[in-house]
Formats: C-alpha cells, structure tokens, sequence
C-alpha cells in the first residue's frame, strides 16, 4: 500500500519503504494530483499550474514525460489518463451494521432512557394488584392514594423487578443489540473544459436505525428513520483559471495574472422531524393532560401508567386520520389536523409519514492565487466569502412552535375530558 506525505517535503513510502521521486517536474505533478486526490485534472491546468502563464513551448511534452515516470514510479492503475472531459457516475453506496450498543452514544440506536434499565416496571403491573401489599390501585398515575384522596400502602417500587432492592431506581446495562442500515444512490457529472472545471452531484439516501426512543421492551419498536437521514442531497462546484488581463511590467503581471474563482454550493432536505426529535420521544413531545372536573383523587397527570400499566417511557404515538405531510402551505411542516390521540390501551403507528424538516443551503466563493517561492515552497493568497448569498436558514428556536391540541369528549375507561400538545415546529 502507498503511502503519501505533502505536509513538508513530499515523501511516497511503499510498506514503509521509501519510494524515490526524482525530478522537479514529477514532483510537482505528483503535489498537484495529490491535492486534488479522485478528481480529473485537465492537463491545461496541469500546465498552467506547474510552469505558470507564459509555459515553456515543451511544457506538453515535459507534462507527459512526468506522467509516465510517475507511472512507473507508483505501478499502474493509479494514474488515469481520461480521453473524453465529461466524466458521469453512478454508484450505489450502502452499508449495514449490527451489534451497535444500545444505551451508548451512537446515533443510529436508543442513546438513554429504561431501554437498558433492567429495573423498569414491566408493561400491565399497574393494573393487578399491587405484589407486596395485594392492593389494586385504582389510579396507576398515582398508586399511593385512592379516588377520594386517601392513602394507599402501594409504592411504585413495588411493581418493579428489583424495587426490593433498589426503589425506583435506575439499573443501565448497555447491551450490542441495535442495527441500522444506510442505503443510498449517488450520480455525479464532472465537466471540464479549457480553464473551468465543473462538477454536480446528487446523493438519493435512506438511513435506518433503532433509534427512535419509542419502545423500552423491543429492539425492533425503535427502527426508523435516524436524525442524520437527508434523502436528498445536492452538490455544485466550480473553478476557473481566470485569464491574464494584463501584458505590461512582468511583476505587476505576476501579480493580477493566474487567480483562480472557485466556488461550492449545497442543498440538503431536511430531516425527518420525527426522527430529529426521537432524542426525547418518537411522538414528537405528546404530552397528556386530563382537563375539567376529575375525581377528587385523580390529577391532571395522563401518561404512560394510564396507557400502558408502566413507567418505562413508551412513546404514546398519535394516531393519523390522513396524510400530516402533504398539503402543506408555505414554511408549513405537518398538517395538526391530520393527528388524533389514541384510546387509552392502544397506541398509533411507530412510524409516522415523513414530516421534512427546513432544507439547508449554503454556498461559499473563493478567489486565490498560488505565488511559487522555491521549488518545494509555495504561498497561497485566499479571499474567502461563506454564505455569499447571504441565504438565511429557517431554524427551530424551540420545542413547542407547534401544538397539536385536542379534545375528544371521553377518555377511556375513565370519563374525563382530555386535551394533548404535540411539541414540534412550524
């Protein structure tokens, strides 16, 4: 395997062993290639760069001599030599991955929460009795007082698998049981012609991962979209020798001669805001509430225990009546009409339609030239422009610039009206 070095004097090592590159003119060509590592450079801009704006009239021939020591110096198959100036691609890119820790830092898997609590309450204790005491809570959001107010000798620690010896506290045990998958479609066009050098390239991608937060008990009911998946992806760039304009005083045409523009440019779409927001709950925020008279033992507390008989967090997903994403109006993210909350006892689907978060845009310019001072040192002066366009992005500045709110008369199996707030943006 070659090894290279431009970080000082230029050095090719072959297993360790030293590779001899001998010649100004094969080094250079060497730097120059290196620099632009799986790019086509035209042999114009190879010329122009080695032997500046006036090359010698043999600097064709001194190019393709360099080129065919190095090939000889390298082995064959790293240089290419390319007829035709369009180069198209079309690749398909993927990979899968298994045995990813749940409970880590990774972000294709659950990071946190009662996914790797040993100690979590297990779905449905809430509704039987309690197992110390024999009593049955009829409030699960709050097992230590009855209807009426009055005290109850259920504590919560109870239900749970080592409450005896813990309470309710926390067990972690991160376990290698999470996988994704990236898949993705990437095409490219590179077009070079005389001084300009053009490239485009699109990128059509899924990434998939346990990572939703939505299921503590299953590593399956967390697969879904992850926050880094941008199914599209768009990439320009370009640069140009711009030309000599001046062929007076040779300093001052060293000086205003051989700048290059160069310019890149890219547009993603935005995430899924699902996914985005699965660091604290795949059902983007939903929080439940009960509103307007309850029993005189009965909060305004809705959540896991009434739902599920548990505190493990399981995400209450909304259930959908059409589709949330299409129709959208202007800057619109989702369609709230489109969500309603589920029956107590049941649950809406894992995975909601893919709800596009704001697009990202940016592009930069560059203007440069490169001084040769010797024959090993260069000097680059650079004048840089980030966001030149000065594109403003739509960002989210908090949780909760979307509410989804909602009353549906009864909540079952207690009569009691119920409102819900969907945390999101819009």
């Amino acid at each position: 395997m070659l090894e290279f070095g431009i970080l000082g004097p230029l050095e090719v090592r072959a297993g360790g062993a030293p590779v001899a590159i001998s010649g100004r003119n094969q080094r250079s060509l060497l730097t120059l290639l290196l620099l632009r590592a799986n790019e086509t450079v035209s042999s114009e801009r190879l010329v122009n760069e080695m032997w500046g704006e006036q090359p010698p009239k043999t600097a064709g021939t001194s190019l393709q001599n360099a080129v065919s020591q190095l090939r000889k110096a390298l082995g064959p198959g790293l240089l290419v030599t390319k007829a035709h100036r369009d180069l198209v691609e079309v690749a398909y890119v993927g990979n899968d991955s298994e045995k990813l820790l749940m409970g880590g830092q990774s972000g294709a898997t659950v990071q946190a929460g009662d996914f790797a609590n040993q100690n979590k309450m297990p779905v449905g204790a809430l509704f039987v009795a309690d197992p110390v005491t024999g009593v049955v809570a009829p409030n699960p959001e709050d097992v230590t007082k009855d209807l009426n107010g009055g005290p109850l000798p259920n504590k919560y620690a109870d239900y749970q698998p080592f409450g005896y010896a813990y309470g309710t506290g926390v067990i972690t045990v991160p376990t290698h049981v999470g996988y994704g998958n990236y898949n993705a479609l990437q095409t490219s066009w590179i077009k070079q012609g005389g001084r300009l050098t053009f490239n485009l390239n699109y990128t059509w991608s899924k990434t998939l991962g346990v990572a939703l937060q939505s299921d503590p008990f299953s590593v399956r009911g967390n697969y879904g979209v992850v926050g880094i998946d941008r199914p599209h992806v768009i990439n320009t760039s370009f640069s140009y020798n711009l030309p000599t304009f001046y062929n007076g005083n040779k300093l001052l045409k060293g000086a205003v001669g051989g700048w290059t523009i160069a310019s890149i440019t890219t547009w993603q779409a935005g995430g899924n805001l699902q996914a985005l927001y699965s660091s604290q709950s795949a059902n983007l925020g939903l929080a439940l509430s009960y509103t307007g008279t309850t029993p005189t033992g009965v909060g305004s507390s809705l959540g896991d225990p009434t739902y599920f008989g548990t505190t493990a967090g399981i995400a209450i997903m909304p259930d959908t009546t059409c589709d949330p994403g299409g129709g959208l109006a202007a800057n619109q993210r989702a369609k709230l009409t489109c969500l309603a909350l589920p029956d107590i006892g049941s649950n809406g689907p894992r995975n909601l339609p893919y709800l596009s978060g704001p697009s990202y845009f940016n592009s930069d310019l560059a203007l440069y030239k490169t001084f040769n001072i010797t024959e090993k040192q260069n000097v680059q002066l650079r004048f840089s422009a980030f966001n030149w366009l000065n594109h403003p992005l739509p960002i989210f500045s908090n949780g909760s610039q979307l509410q989804f709110s909602h009353a549906n008369g009864q909540v079952k199996p207690k009569a009691v009206a119920k409102t819900a707030k969907l945390l999101g943006a819009r």
